[in-house]
């Protein structure tokens, strides 16, 4: 165990110095700082997502029937998994509650290929 580690314990916990492997303690309020990163982000590349939606989709298509996984895509378009899982969810139809329903143009398939699934056009 670090020297500095504290291992925090409920009220009827003995600490015993062994780690506890199987349940892990927190306090009541983990220390956070609110911040609308994401927000921010998500506006700052409004104008890029629709761009990058397409590409992925075009890709896709072009794959055909043997479609391609996330990985895949990532390397032959050279868009950052963050930017990428995004637009595949969005091409999958998913929408955040309250936003209107969008169609499906692709699906995640149960084949999977270096421990990735495969997506395929609808």
């Amino acid at each position: 165990m670090r020297i500095r580690h504290r291992h925090f314990l409920g009220e009827d916990e003995v600490d015993t110095g062994e780690p506890d492997l199987w349940r892990v303690t927190f306090p009541q309020e983990p220390p956070s700082e609110s911040v609308n990163s994401s927000e921010e982000t998500a506006a700052r590349v409004r104008h890029k997502t629709p761009y990058w939606r397409a590409e992925v989709y075009a890709y896709l298509k072009q794959c055909g029937s043997r479609g391609a996984t996330a990985g895949e895509i990532e390397a032959a378009l050279g868009i950052k998994g963050s930017t990428l899982r995004p637009r595949l969810r969005e091409l999958e139809g998913w929408t955040p509650v309250g936003k209107p329903p969008r169609v499906p143009l692709i699906r995640m398939t149960e084949t999977r290929r270096e421990h990735m699934r495969v997506y395929i056009v609808v």
